[in-house]
């Protein structure tokens, strides 16, 4: 089979969790005899790199706008698919760009669209942009051949508001990526189980103004790693800096592969304060590796985790009392690696998209 993934910065991993599924994807369904092509933006990746370990990468130009980077990016490279490229199926992961769908399908070929989460709810963006993006999601239901949740909660959504049955493929866990380097922790001065970790964008949506409260209610007196960056919100970004004043926080940016599997492996305890979209990534992984897990009571969150983790209500954070979940600190590690291992392995999801590819191509 041909596929092209469209609706992404590009690969090897550079943002968010979308990328992480691209190149997971892309690398393995080339491993099985299929030709993957991935189109990327230039701010991103390096334009003179064409393939990324048997992945084809194509480069074209966007805007560098936070509104219409992606808009114009997956417009352009969909026009550059159905004239150059002419594949099997093209896969748009993200809802802005379900309404680019339906040239492909006047050229017969077969479209599907990953929806994440509710993109309309996101704090981060404007009135103009959640009316676009409400109307993308109403477009879903009817443009592409099919669409993709990555939660049950999403899945649900979706049956109840529209009568839509949608492909639920979750995100994975692979846990072949940790060397069990302690060398990123020198660097940070940090000690094995010596420190809280959070993973995302700096943005209103991840409500990183909660971490505060929450590692003050565990009583310990521990930093917070805080893996991760924004290109576009820097006014929210500056007011975490600031209240990281008070708090002991270390921000690294974006990491190698490596150094971010091993600060999650050796953190105490991981903490997911965000509450939109569906399944998040680096919950999936914080699991996988065996992490303690505090998250907030967001249905997709609940959805993952089951009975693996703490959860706590974003109202009424004063009540959240861990002391008893660190005192069982072992028993919840190995919970929440079986429970990875029993429903987010990378292997089986990449199974299920390939036969889900296979039979929609025919």
């Amino acid at each position: 089979m041909k596929v092209v993934l469209i609706g992404v910065r590009g690969i090897p991993v550079v943002y968010s969790g979308f990328e992480t599924l691209a190149e997971k994807l892309a690398v393995e369904m080339v491993k099985r005899g299929h030709e993957i092509i991935v189109y990327c933006r230039p701010a991103y990746t390096k334009r003179k790199k064409k393939i990324y370990r048997g992945v084809r990468l194509i480069t074209v130009p966007t805007i560098k706008n936070k509104y219409f980077e992606t808009f114009f990016h997956s417009l352009l490279a969909t026009l550059h698919a159905c004239i150059f490229i002419k594949p099997d199926l093209i896969y748009f992961l993200g809802v802005g760009s379900t309404i680019f769908s339906f040239l492909p399908k006047i050229l017969g070929i077969k479209t599907i669209v990953n929806v994440d989460g509710l993109d309309r709810k996101r704090e981060k963006w404007g009135i103009a942009a959640k009316i676009y993006l409400a109307l993308s999601e109403y477009l879903s239901v009817f443009l592409p051949d099919r669409v993709i949740t990555d939660s049950k909660f999403i899945r649900n959504y979706y049956k109840k508001r529209y009568g839509k049955k949608t492909v639920y493929l979750p995100y994975g866990f692979f846990d072949g990526d940790v060397d069990g380097s302690l060398s990123v922790l020198k660097k940070y001065g940090l000690k094995k189980r010596q420190y809280f970790v959070w993973v995302g964008r700096l943005v209103p949506d991840n409500h990183l103004e909660e971490l505060p409260k929450i590692m003050t209610q565990t009583g310990k007196r521990l930093k917070c790693v805080v893996i991760g960056d924004d290109f576009y919100d820097v006014r929210y970004k500056t007011s975490i800096k600031n209240l990281s004043k008070k708090q002991k926080f270390i921000f690294t940016g974006f990491l190698k592969r490596n150094d971010y599997t091993n600060l999650l492996k050796y953190s105490l305890a991981y903490i997911e304060t965000k509450r939109s979209g569906g399944t998040h990534p680096s919950l999936v992984e914080a699991m996988g590796f065996g992490c303690l897990i505090i998250a907030n009571n967001h249905p997709a969150n609940k959805e993952v985790l089951g009975e693996s983790g703490l959860f706590y209500n974003p109202q009424s954070i004063s009540r959240l009392k861990p002391k008893l979940f660190f005192n069982k600190a072992d028993y919840f590690r190995r919970k929440a690696a079986k429970r990875a291992v029993d429903n987010y392995d990378w292997k089986k999801i990449i199974d299920q998209y390939e036969e889900f590819f296979r039979q929609l191509s025919r």
